[in-house]
C-alpha cells in the first residue's frame, strides 16, 4: 500500500462507513487522511511504486491495494504496454476482506492471460515478480502477519501457494 504520490483534485465525496472519503474524477478513492485544500493523495497507485507487476520490462500489469474505513479493500491494476504505446486502467474493484484474496488471484490470472495474448515473454527479472506475488501479499494482509517473500526460483511450480 503506497501513498507517496502527487496530490489529485477531489472530484467528489463518498460515505464509507462513518467517514467521508474523497474521490477523484474517475470515482477512485483518495486518501481521506491526507487532504490538502481541495486535493488529496491517491489511495492506490499501482504505477507509482511498481511494487507488484506481472510481465516484462516493456509490457506489464501492475497492482496496488489499500484498506477503506469500512473494512473493505480497494484492488487496483494498471496495464502498461510500451510496445503498443499505451497505459490504461486494467481493474479497480472494492471488495470485502473475505473476497479480496480470490479477487486478487483472479486479477493475477487475468494479467497472465493478457500477457499471453500480448505475446509478452513473462520473466521475473527487475521489478517483475512471480505472477502470484500480489495475490499472496493480499492474502497475508487479510490474514495478518509478515509479507511473503518473492519466489525467484521454480516460480511456475509454486504459483498459488498461500
Amino acid at each position: 500500500m503506497s501513498q507517496d504520490y502527487e496530490y489529485e483534485k477531489i472530484g467528489g465525496w463518498a460515505k464509507v462507513g462513518d467517514v467521508d472519503v474523497p474521490i477523484d474524477e474517475y470515482e477512485h478513492f483518495l486518501n481521506w487522511m491526507d487532504i490538502r485544500g481541495d486535493e488529496a493523495r491517491d489511495l492506490t497507485s499501482p504505477y507509482g511504486a511498481l511494487e507488484w507487476a506481472i510481465g516484462t520490462g516493456d509490457d506489464f500489469v501492475c497492482f496496488d491495494y489499500a484498506d477503506l474505513p469500512d473494512g473493505n479493500i480497494v484492488l487496483h491494476a494498471v496495464v502498461n504496454s510500451e510496445t503498443a504505446h499505451f497505459i490504461d486502467r486494467f481493474a479497480y474493484q472494492v471488495v470485502s476482506k473475505d473476497d479480496a484474496p480470490a479477487v486478487a488471484q483472479a486479477l493475477c490470472i487475468e494479467a497472465l492471460e493478457w500477457a499471453e495474448q500480448d505475446g509478452a515473454r513473462l520473466h521475473i527479472r527487475g521489478w517483475n515478480q512471480d505472477p502470484s506475488y500480489f495475490y499472496r501479499c493480499v492474502l497475508h494482509h487479510v490474514r495478518g502477519g509478515r509479507r511473503p517473500a518473492r519466489i525467484t526460483k521454480n516460480w511456475r511450480r509454486k504459483l498459488w501457494e498461500g
